[in-house]
């Protein structure tokens, strides 16, 4: 069951069991607040709280953990860590009502609870798991990025070596095949259609173990939903669908565990022991035919195009007849003040913009095409080659 991000005072339905504090959490004016959605993570919260104890140059922030469902002692292991660092830092136990007991949820309820500690309106709330660990400059990069007016930075979640023994080698294979695939389409679109606020290089990762987003933007999408799985990927296309300025930044990696058994169900983990399962289960949606994503980011350059311009009445047949959409369709279509919406309505409701990934039996093939083509256009791009760093997420 979907929950919607509300920002009431008060979240309703949930029990809190206890919750805990430290002076520096009620003793400093806070302009910026970590949310961190935990359960049964006694284990792996450490490192991830190590790691934020450990920020270089970050303005003041403070850190709030929500334990949701915990039947291990994730809660103590925060309180004794927050104990002994200087960080302002809040523990909050709590139990949600079962249909929202969800990992969607949770994360609402986490960056809910972190905005209310938030003392300015022109605040920040960065996202990460409690099986993650941020890089050192994380806080202090991205809070750039937001004061230079972006609206949130969608960063890249890496796997920890620490879980690679436990990842059979066909796997990592895939993955990075699938990587290396991804990137090609990463730079193609980024020269179809280039976007001034998000240029090369940039990646279309959304995850919530590496997200920061200014509280204005929450407000903007205020009665968005957020699912019970995938809440990451759908946060980030309602700040696009709402025209919010999203860098998708390549620089600052966040690690994250790479268990087969995780605590979220439909999340990664449940991914990717269904690919151990079934090898030639289908790719992430966003991995498509070469074809399909050609033809995606032109019509979509096209419809920015006309949006911004306000004058493409003649140009209505083409475009009606290239998306197989009903002119009405797209007059209430382009009616949206955003392009983010346009766009978005648009492409759920065009059956050739219709998603169909790829098996990775398929991968091989469109690699080399796809890399051929960068090559034939001189379009610089990147590949990564590193296991561990396999587009597993």
């Amino acid at each position: 069951m979907a929950v919607k991000f509300t920002l009431a005072e008060e979240t309703p339905g949930i029990v809190v069991r206890r919750s805990w504090s430290n002076d520096a959490w009620h003793r400093q004016d806070l302009s910026c607040v970590v949310a961190v959605p935990a359960r049964n993570e006694a284990s792996r919260v450490g490192r991830c709280l190590e790691g934020l104890a450990r920020q270089e140059g970050a303005k003041p922030f403070g850190v709030l953990v929500l334990i949701n469902g915990t039947t291990d002692t994730t809660f103590s292991k925060v309180v004794a860590q927050g104990r002994n660092e200087g960080l302002p830092m809040m523990a909050v136990e709590a139990d949600l009502p079962i249909q929202r007991c969800n990992a969607g949820a949770a994360r609402c309820i986490a960056v809910q609870m972190a905005i209310r500690r938030i003392a300015t309106k022109e605040g920040s709330v960065f996202i990460t798991d409690a099986d993650s660990i941020a890089p050192r400059r994380w806080i202090a990069e991205y809070s750039v990025m937001l004061d230079a007016s972006y609206d949130a930075v969608a960063g890249q979640s890496r796997l920890l070596s620490d879980d690679m023994q436990d990842i059979p080698r066909s796997l990592l294979q895939r993955g990075l095949l699938e990587e290396r695939y991804e990137t090609c389409l990463d730079a193609l679109e980024t020269w179809l259609d280039p976007v001034p606020h998000d240029p090369w290089p940039r990646h279309y990762q959304a995850s919530g173990a590496n997200l920061a987003l200014r509280v204005g933007a929450l407000h903007k999408i205020g009665n968005e939903p957020w699912p019970a799985c995938g809440e990451d990927a759908s946060l980030v296309r309602s700040l696009q669908a709402n025209d919010c300025r999203v860098r998708h930044d390549t620089a600052h990696q966040v690690m994250t565990s790479g268990r087969l058994f995780g605590r979220a169900r439909g999340g990664k983990a449940d991914t990717m022991r269904k690919r151990i399962l079934e090898p030639d289960s289908a790719c992430d949606e966003r991995l498509e035919a070469l074809d399909r994503a050609y033809f995606r980011a032109r019509t979509r350059r096209l419809c920015r195009e006309l949006h911004a311009s306000g004058y493409w009445a003649e140009q209505m047949v083409t475009l009606a007849e290239r998306v197989r959409l009903p002119r009405t369709m797209l007059r209430e279509a382009f009616a949206h003040r955003g392009f983010g919406a346009t766009w978005q309505a648009i492409e759920m409701a065009s059956p050739p913009l219709r998603r169909s990934p790829l098996r990775p039996s398929q991968l091989s093939a469109e690699c080399a095409r796809g890399e051929a083509l960068l090559a034939q256009w001189n379009i610089p791009f990147m590949q990564g080659n590193d296991a561990s760093t396999a587009g597993l997420l």
